[in-house]
């Protein structure tokens, strides 16, 4: 047990408190995605995002244009993929099931 959680700040009922997360768009850019993939390894999980330029009826490949990959470690991945649920949830109760195939 780390000590801050054997001994918490004084004065504070000791549970743990979340910050609050203040967002800094002054340098992002948007990008469109049509197709995605994840790929890892042990230290690492890469998320590639591109755009399918084509969908040829019967073509024996797509041509995907990559235009982002993300890296991150399985255990921020796993938090990203509730995160990701949480939001598919949220946008189905408002708009209806998302239907696959």
């Amino acid at each position: 047990m780390a000590k801050d959680e054997m001994n918490p700040i004084p004065g504070t009922t000791g549970a743990i408190v979340q910050p609050k997360i203040e967002w800094d768009d002054t340098t992002s850019t948007t990008h469109y995605a049509n197709i995605g993939s994840v790929m890892g390894r042990r230290e690492e999980m890469i998320m590639v995002f591109g755009n399918a330029e084509s969908w040829k009826q019967g073509s024996e490949s797509i041509n995907v244009k990559v235009t982002n990959r993300v890296v991150m470690n399985p255990f921020t991945l796993k938090r990203f993929s509730r995160i990701l649920s949480q939001g598919v949830e949220q946008y189905e109760s408002r708009f209806g099931e998302i239907k696959l195939d």
